[in-house]
Order: C-alpha cells, then sequence, then structure tokens
C-alpha cells in the first residue's frame, strides 16, 4: 500500500513537472511573438458624447499645430509669392466688385426690362469678364514663377488652382448662358436665369478670394511688420491683424495682461447673396462692419477677416468680457432691421471667443476660435460659444435692454 501512494505522489508530481515546462515554453513563445506585433485598439464606442465631440472638434488641431511643427502644413510663402498673390486677389476683388454691380443691374432688368438695358448689360459682363481673365492668367503665372524653385513653397498654392479651375468652369457656364439669349423670348424670364448663372460665378469669384488671403495668412506674422495698415471702415486688413497677433505671441503672458479674440460669422449668408444679390449683401457686410466699429471699447480692433466673417481683438480684456461683449453685439443685430426702399432683411449672427494662452501660436489661436464657432453653428447658430478650457461652451445671454433699430441701405 505504502509503495502504491510512493507510486501516485511521484506520478503526480512528475506530470506537475512536464504541464509547468510545457506552459512556461508556451508563455515565452506569446512573449516572443507578442514583440513584433502592435496591440489591437480598443472596440469604438457606439455613440459620442457631447462633451467629448466638443473636446475632439476643438482641442485636436489646435495641439498639432502648437506641439507637432512638421504636421501643421507647408511653410508659408517666401515673401516674393507673397506680394504675388497679393496682387492676385486685388485682381479677384476688383471683378468681384464689377460683377455684384452687373449682377445687381441683371436683377433690376428682371422686374423691368428694357431691351438696350439688357443687351448692354450683357455686353459689359462679357466684356469685364474677358478683360479679367487675361489678368487672372497673368496673375496666376507671376506666382507660379515665384513659387517654381521648390515644390515645398508650391504646395501652399494647390488650393488656388483648384479654386481657379472651378471659377473657369463657371465662367465658361455664364458666357455661354450670355450666348444662348434669347431677345426674342420673354426679357424677364432670361433675366432670371442669367442672375443665376452670376450668382454662381460670384460664389466662385468669393471661394477663389477667400482662398488667397488664407494662403498669404503667414506673411505678415510678424511683430515687427507695419501693424497700422487699415482697409475700409476703419478696419484691419488681415497683414495688420497678421502683425497685431504675432506680438501678442511674442509677448509676456505672465503678466496680468488679458488678450482675448472673436469670431463673429452672419449666419446663413449666402442665402440674402442670392436672394438679393451680391451688391446688397457687400452693403450689409459694410454697414455691420460699422455697428462693430461702433461698439469697440479701448483697445479693441475690428477686421473683416473672411468674406462674412469678423474677427474682434481685444486687447486687455479677459475672455468673459470678451464674450459679454460680442453676445451683446449679437443681440443687438438680432434686433436690427436693414431696409433697402422697399426690401425688409433681417438676419442673425454666431459667435467665438477664445483667450490667448501660455504657447500660443497666431494659427493655434485661429484655429481654436474656427472649431469655436463651428460648435456655434451645429448647435443652432445665432448664438455665442466661448473656449477658455477643455471645449467651448454656450454663453448664457445676458438680458440687455437694447431697443429695435433700423439701418438704411
Amino acid at each position: 500500500m505504502v509503495k502504491f501512494f510512493i507510486f501516485i505522489a511521484s506520478l503526480n508530481l512528475g506530470l506537475g513537472f512536464a504541464a509547468a515546462m510545457y506552459l512556461g515554453r508556451r508563455y515565452r513563445w506569446l512573449q516572443l511573438f507578442s514583440v513584433g506585433c502592435p496591440s489591437l485598439p480598443p472596440a469604438a464606442t457606439r455613440s459620442v458624447p457631447v462633451a467629448r465631440l466638443a473636446r475632439e472638434t476643438t482641442a485636436v488641431a489646435p495641439t498639432a499645430a502648437a506641439d507637432d511643427a512638421p504636421l501643421a502644413g507647408p511653410a508659408p510663402p517666401p515673401a516674393a509669392s507673397a506680394t504675388a498673390v497679393r496682387q492676385f486677389h486685388s485682381e479677384v476683388e476688383q471683378y468681384h466688385v464689377q460683377m455684384a454691380t452687373i449682377d445687381e443691374q441683371l436683377r433690376q432688368c428682371a422686374i423691368s426690362p428694357q431691351r438696350d438695358t439688357v443687351e448692354a448689360c450683357l455686353q459689359e459682363l462679357l466684356a469685364a469678364t474677358e478683360e479679367y481673365v487675361k489678368k487672372r492668367d497673368a496673375a496666376q503665372r507671376r506666382v507660379q514663377q515665384a513659387t517654381a524653385e521648390s515644390a515645398r513653397q508650391k504646395a501652399p498654392y494647390d488650393a488656388v488652382d483648384a479654386a481657379i479651375g472651378q471659377e473657369t468652369r463657371q465662367i465658361e457656364a455664364t458666357t455661354a448662358a450670355v450666348a444662348a439669349f434669347d431677345y426674342r423670348s420673354d426679357l424677364s424670364d432670361g433675366c432670371r436665369q442669367l442672375v443665376e448663372q452670376t450668382d454662381l460665378l460670384l460664389e466662385t469669384n468669393l471661394a477663389l478670394r477667400n482662398t488667397l488671403a488664407e494662403t498669404v495668412d503667414g506673411q505678415a506674422a510678424s511683430p515687427d511688420s507695419n501693424a497700422n495698415q487699415e482697409a475700409d471702415a476703419g478696419t484691419l486688413d488681415r497683414a495688420a491683424v497678421g502683425s497685431v497677433l504675432a506680438g501678442w505671441c511674442a509677448g509676456d503672458l505672465s503678466s496680468p495682461r488679458h488678450m482675448s479674440a472673436a469670431l463673429v460669422d452672419l449666419d446663413q449668408f449666402a442665402l440674402i447673396n442670392r436672394r438679393y444679390g451680391h451688391a446688397l449683401g457687400d452693403r450689409i457686410l459694410k454697414e455691420v462692419a460699422t455697428m462693430l466699429l461702433a461698439e469697440r471699447t479701448g483697445q479693441t480692433q475690428v477686421s473683416r477677416f473672411q468674406d462674412n466673417t469678423f474677427l474682434v481683438l481685444f486687447s486687455g480684456t479677459d475672455a468673459r468680457s470678451a464674450a459679454n461683449s460680442i453676445e451683446r453685439f449679437r443681440q443687438t443685430v438680432e434686433r436690427t432691421q436693414f431696409r433697402r426702399r422697399e426690401t425688409e432683411i433681417r438676419f442673425t449672427l454666431s459667435g467665438a471667443v477664445a483667450e490667448l494662452r501660455a504657447g500660443d501660436t497666431p494659427e493655434s489661436l485661429l484655429a481654436r476660435l474656427k472649431a469655436t464657432l463651428t460648435l456655434a453653428k451645429r448647435y443652432g447658430r445665432n448664438r455665442c460659444f466661448l473656449h477658455e478650457g477643455e471645449f467651448p461652451s454656450p454663453v448664457i445671454p445676458p438680458a440687455f435692454a437694447l431697443a429695435e433699430r433700423e439701418m438704411l441701405l
């Protein structure tokens, strides 16, 4: 019996030792295998909370721009190409003014058409477009020559080339519609059809103009640049804005002096351009700029930043005070009726406010503002959002005592 128990114990000991050796070898093999293979990411969740959506919308882009320079995009173009692009931008803007006037004339012809007036308007459209295409193509060649030395210098202008292609296709469609215009048919209906084409042409022209402006944003981002340039109605141009922001970022943020900025964007303004024409839309934008300038205090500066978007720079103002100012302006515009003869126009705006933080660059501050503005639009427009932490939050509207007002255009 004793021998039997000794045999069983020896057998168990031997089986245990063999199992240990086997598992040990298997464990080492798995370890060696896992060294060369990346671990699998966790499964994606089925829903994304609002707070997380806000964090992803606002935090990723600024961090990449500030902390990972190689991923921030191509280097800004050299001064020579920047000058060529600014000249290019001027040609595009002059054509916009011409086309906005022609578009307004066609809209009037659609109401009370006269053959001679319509014919003169279409001839002016063709002549202005032909002259513009020559100047635009020449400006494009100057830009290409200025960036021909390096593919890295040329990279920022790929978007410009794409915008030119879109505008060219719409120019062809518009000139084809003019060539097919039948003066023997209903002139009002024909003018309305042409207005559809000129509106699309003006939209592609605006897209090109905005792309050109974005391309040279980094050129004036130097605190030594001339920051006293001003555009129409006393607003800063984009070059001066870049200089001011660069000066902010180069300053000492350890002092108690706060620097805040805001983007103000008119909601669905493209619909106003389509319904009433770009000429009237431009008048409205000038009035909005005038209203913004009238609201500013201290060292606040205003810029017509892009199309129907304004940038407001609050020097020596914290984010909450700046948000209060932008919210007041939002309510002012909401209570304003814009009038042009018998036409009454109302619209709203959305705002985004952020304060300069340590380590910010002009690009990271603007990226944070744009992401905050996107969130304000996503949550229904006609509201302001403030970014002062990890992600933006809506501004609770104070009850300002503001009366209804009327602005004549």
